[in-house]
């Protein structure tokens, strides 16, 4: 039975993007994988790009405060 882990990422630019996706493919890739992904929250300074990025990309939440997705308890 897999694991539920939570995803908090900072920063939602390319690399942030490339990462997201790679979390998302995870069970693609390693179908034997002990954990599941699940995108709970990301940060990104500017808030519109924020909440644009966050939603095509499937966090449940945003914030333009980094310190709040490391402060998450999830």
């Amino acid at each position: 039975m897999a694991t539920e882990i939570g995803v908090g990422m900072v920063g939602l630019g390319w690399m942030g993007q490339v990462h997201t996706r790679g979390y998302r493919r995870l069970l693609d890739h390693y179908p034997g994988c002990a954990l599941t992904p699940r995108l709970v929250i990301a940060a990104e300074a500017v808030e519109d790009r924020a909440r644009e990025s966050a939603g095509r990309l499937g966090y449940e939440s945003w914030t333009t405060d980094w310190g709040e997705v490391v402060e998450h308890p999830e």
